[in-house]
């Protein structure tokens, strides 16, 4: 189990565990670090949902603490707030509980569902200029 482990540390892989859990017990499951390398590694055939699931897990990486969600819901992020990651066209059961995260939707409705959209930091023009 080491050697996942090792995978992990050199920021290729993300293990996913379920609420309460940490290494060295089994993940519930084992996610590329970044989507991109999906592509790299396994070309023919990439699901639109692990990408979507391997985007968000690794944008909330940074900064929050991510687990495997339970019946119905994608991810519990930092223990107490479950997100689920919908691709295009389905249907949303109306959950006041859980934050609906949405691809390729355009704007959000209400508090509960967010669109999933790829931000960049703002680059400021004095940070290109040679002092």
């Amino acid at each position: 189990m080491n050697y996942i482990k090792y995978l992990a540390d050199a920021r290729l892989i993300n293990m996913v565990y379920p609420k309460g859990e940490e290494f060295p017990k089994k993940p519930s499951k084992i996610m590329m670090h970044n989507s991109n390398l999906m592509y790299s590694i396994y070309p023919v055939k990439v699901e639109e949902q692990d990408v979507l699931d391997t985007f968000f897990a690794n944008t909330m990486w940074k900064d929050h603490k991510v687990n495997k969600g339970d019946k119905n819901i994608s991810f519990m992020v930092d223990e107490v707030m479950p997100f689920k990651i919908c691709p295009e066209g389905t249907k949303i059961k109306n959950n006041p509980g859980v934050t609906y995260v949405l691809h390729k939707a355009e704007i959000g409705r209400g508090n509960q569902n967010t669109p999933l959209v790829i931000r960049f930091p703002c680059i400021k023009r004095d940070d290109f200029l040679l002092k």
